[in-house]
């Protein structure tokens, strides 16, 4: 072959390009005491309306939200029947979003009860998706629930004369396209950041809130809870007690566990934290720190086992843990001819009856798949 005649090899360079987003969620609780008096007060009266504190995702686009409850008569009824309306109301006007959400009352057994008294189950279409834009209406339902269907089964819907209020939201960042692979450039560095703010906690300078957990006393600083927590956000930037007093009082949670919430806080660290990621997963998802309870639902996920798997598929469910409620869910499916015999599956159906039919459906789906799989082989 004569030099002419050769073929020149180009060496072809290799790009590709990737697209992705984020989801923000929160499980936000709301609950109203008293609330006899007031639905039995209103009937008859055109509108009265009670709104809900405001609450936040976290999204990249500082989303605020509240939810308002609003007692509405059916004028187009011959009944003159009153309803219960619920909706999801974004705080600003200018607002510009992709959301999801779930609206829900809570019974007794912490049962999800959506629109029209159903229960919640996960084959039952309750989810909203909808596009928040330059407007400051809400989304929801104008006929929740009946006040009178409401009064009937106030034994089982208003426990201690309150009535509890959730919403389910996802919130959904605009995709990002690029060329290239982001790379966490500080993974590998020496965390002094982190250890100047665990030398802060430690000397307690400049602290300027005292946090009362049971017996113990925490000195901290506003500045870094405001800035890890959405819900330490709310009490001090609002007209609440905590900001007036410079004081927070919480006595659900043990001092123990306070102690390493508030390390993780400041340090993004926790000592011994697989002996306490029950009790972690819970606080975290109360005050939403969504790095710790991430870093609970991986610890909980390394443990799981025939002995634990129901409580934490229970406990995954509970608090919203999504990551870890499908894994453990896989688990069960996977086992559930060792488990379903057991006292804690047993429990799960008599308790958790949705999640109990969620099980079962994916179990049942599993079998019909490799049913398929095997027919399409012959």
């Amino acid at each position: 072959m004569s030099v002419d005649s050769k073929i020149n090899l180009v060496d072809k360079k290799k790009a590709r390009g990737y697209s992705h987003l984020e989801m923000h969620s929160i499980v936000y609780t709301w609950e109203i005491n008293k609330i006899t008096h007031f639905l039995e007060s209103t009937k008859g009266i055109e509108e009265n309306v009670i709104n809900s504190p405001e609450f936040s995702t976290s999204a990249k686009l500082k989303d605020s939200w509240f939810l308002q409850l609003k007692i509405q008569n059916d004028d187009q009824s011959s009944k003159n029947e009153t309803w219960v309306s619920l909706s999801l109301m974004p705080k600003h006007k200018n607002l510009k979003v992709r959301a999801k959400y779930l609206l829900f009352f809570l019974n007794n057994k912490k049962e999800k009860i959506v629109s029209g008294g159903k229960s919640y189950n996960q084959s039952l279409d309750a989810w909203i998706s909808h596009h928040f834009v330059s407007s400051p209406a809400g989304r929801g339902f104008s006929n929740f629930m009946k006040i009178e269907d409401l009064l009937q089964n106030k034994d089982e819907l208003l426990k201690n004369d309150t009535l509890t209020v959730c919403v389910d939201l996802i919130i959904y960042d605009e995709y990002v396209t690029q060329n290239n692979p982001i790379t966490n450039s500080l993974e590998d560095s020496d965390g002094t950041l982190n250890k100047d703010f665990e030398n802060l906690l430690i000397s307690k300078k400049n602290c300027d809130v005292v946090i009362t957990v049971g017996d113990e006393k925490f000195d901290a600083h506003k500045v870094v809870l405001i800035t890890r927590s959405n819900v330490f956000e709310a009490m001090f930037e609002h007209d609440m007690k905590e900001s007036k007093k410079n004081e927070v009082d919480i006595p659900d949670v043990d001092p123990g566990v306070f102690r390493r919430v508030l390390e993780f806080i400041y340090t993004d660290k926790v000592e011994d934290l697989d002996s306490f990621a029950d009790e972690l997963l819970e606080a975290s998802d109360k005050y939403q720190i969504h790095g710790l309870k991430k870093m609970c639902e991986t610890s909980l996920s390394k443990t799981l086992s025939f002995k634990n798997a129901v409580r934490i598929l229970i406990l995954a469910d509970r608090h919203s843990a999504e990551r870890l409620k499908e894994f453990t869910m896989d688990f069960v499916v996977a086992n559930l001819a060792e488990l379903q015999n057991t006292e804690e599956f047993k429990r799960l159906e008599k308790s958790q009856e949705s999640l109990a039919y969620a099980v079962l459906k994916k179990f049942i789906g599993e079998i019909q798949t490799n049913n398929d799989s095997f027919t399409a082989a012959f």
